[in-house]
């Protein structure tokens, strides 16, 4: 789990029925756990988390993200989510074969 929520998160309970702006592999993953994925443009997950359509929301980065202000409107971070790390390991061993 990685991102912004706008409530804590103690336990995979807390999970069942969040929705979240996730897509993909780690939404279809996610699924599973409980979150209802949701396709929202970058431009809009400000508003979506402020006005309760979404719950959560996964973006880029802490540094960009807080020049968005999700922490606004989204005080809880979690760090990182899982998912970073496998689309960092699916460039680098597809596009530069033999190298760490």
């Amino acid at each position: 789990m990685g991102g912004w929520y706008r409530k804590e998160i103690k336990s995979v309970a807390d999970l069942k029925g969040l929705k979240m702006r996730i897509s993909n592999l780690a939404g279809a993953v996610l699924t599973k756990l409980g979150v209802v994925p949701q396709s929202i443009p970058g431009g809009e997950i400000y508003t979506a988390l402020e006005k309760g359509t979404i719950d959560a929301a996964e973006w880029v980065g802490p540094y960009d993200d807080l020049k968005l202000g999700f922490n606004k409107v989204a005080p809880n971070y979690y760090y990182p989510g899982w998912w970073k790390a496998a689309r960092n390991f699916l460039c680098t061993s597809t596009t530069r074969p033999g190298r760490p």
